[in-house]
């Protein structure tokens, strides 16, 4: 029986997302700071679906990181973000 456990693979999902969230700080820079949690929430939806139209369409994989990074910008909207602001 395999005992992997997906914790074990956190560390290099770790460092994919940071290389990601580089890459897109370096083209877009903190614009996704500027959007609001509605819309941060709708765009992620949009893209979501853009990607697996793709997918079904035309068979490009879906790019796991984007909506990764796209996820992790509405949980700081929603979970950390929102804390700043009250203080």
């Amino acid at each position: 029986m395999n005992n992997m456990k997906t914790t074990d693979f956190l560390d290099e999902f770790i460092d994919a997302l940071r290389k990601q969230l580089e890459d897109d700080e370096k083209r877009w820079g903190d614009t996704w700071l500027y959007r609001t949690r509605m819309g941060q929430e709708l765009r992620t939806r949009e893209k979501y679906n853009d990607y697996f139209d793709q997918f079904f369409m035309t068979n490009v994989p879906v790019p796991w990181l984007k909506l990764w990074e796209m996820l992790l910008f509405v949980g700081l909207e929603n979970n950390i973000l929102n804390l700043e602001r009250l203080k």
